[in-house]
């Protein structure tokens, strides 16, 4: 009975996270157990909405005084934009006025104001998130202290199970990724798909959870606040592109990662090159940068 089943893991959840949050908190000023952090720039309204929706369903079950949800707004006209952010119950935090500080420097705000919790979510505006997703994803820490960071399995259109999960990327696959014509990426579609880490996607289909794959998107993290913390979170030096996988990198030198089955997201998001010379920039830059920190690797044996 999946009504029951779903019952049955909302109850579970809920002691487990009363006993933690509980013990996390004690004392007079209560702390945060979930922080969450979001930032903007010029987001499609339509799946910030959706976002913003599966994100409130996904934390019913959490309760208000433990959340934390901080909103960073890089973007130059931000009006239209906070008329769709509405919330109930939910402390939320709006940043604005600091004008375009990138990705990860935007999330780090939540360092600098003090306000990450015991588990820390980072995610995109372009996402749907499955209801259960959240408390599946802290179930898993909860119960498996050695992983520090984890990432979701994402759903395709035809409802089957893929993932974001990359290997180290290589000049070549990105070329081809960003920049080759269709029929080119289709020549050298085997060598793509180990990239993609496609062999991984039945290990998925069979509800496995992977381990240490090498690079994570982040689109949707969630991890232990002392791992944000210890790593002082994302590279500000990646303004835009490749702060994700330079931190599953770092991430991986002090704890170990996961993608679960379980904790699921469709992504609406991706592809530099498809959104203007001004992305490619971007791309180029930091794919310069992260292979300055990390190495050159140019093809895959």
């Amino acid at each position: 009975m999946p009504f029951l089943s779903a019952r049955k893991n909302i109850l579970k959840f809920s002691l487990n996270f009363k006993k933690h949050s509980q013990k996390y908190g004690e004392g007079q000023e209560k702390k945060i157990f979930l922080s969450l952090s979001l930032v903007l720039y010029n987001p499609s309204r339509a799946h910030l909405k959706e976002t913003l929706k599966t994100l409130a369903q996904a934390l019913k079950e959490f309760p208000a005084e433990n959340l934390c949800f901080l909103i960073i707004d890089n973007s130059p006209n931000r009006h239209s934009i906070h008329k769709t952010i509405t919330w109930q119950n939910i402390p939320t935090e709006i940043i604005t006025g600091l004008g375009n500080l990138g990705f990860g420097k935007a999330h780090n705000l939540i360092l600098k104001q003090n306000r990450l919790g015991q588990f820390h979510l980072i995610l995109n505006p372009d996402i749907w998130i499955e209801k259960e997703a959240i408390q599946k994803g802290i179930q898993y820490l909860l119960e498996h202290p050695e992983i520090g960071l984890c990432a979701p399995a994402t759903l395709n259109a035809n409802n089957k199970l893929s993932h974001l999960g990359r290997d180290f990327p290589d000049l070549f696959s990105l070329g081809l990724r960003g920049f080759a014509p269709p029929f080119l990426r289709n020549f050298f579609g085997k060598y793509l798909a180990k990239y993609r880490l496609g062999h991984h996607i039945p290990t998925l289909q069979n509800n496995k959870i992977i381990r240490n794959v090498p690079c994570l998107s982040g689109s949707f993290l969630l991890m232990r606040g002392e791992i944000f913390k210890k790593l002082n979170g994302f590279d500000p030096k990646f303004f835009l592109y490749f702060e994700d996988f330079d931190f599953s990198l770092r991430a991986q030198k002090i704890t170990c990662t996961a993608i679960l089955p379980q904790m699921r997201i469709r992504h609406f998001g991706g592809n530099a090159s498809q959104k203007g010379n001004k992305h490619i920039f971007y791309f180029i830059q930091s794919a310069f940068q992260f292979y300055q920190k990390h190495g050159w690797q140019f093809y895959k044996r």
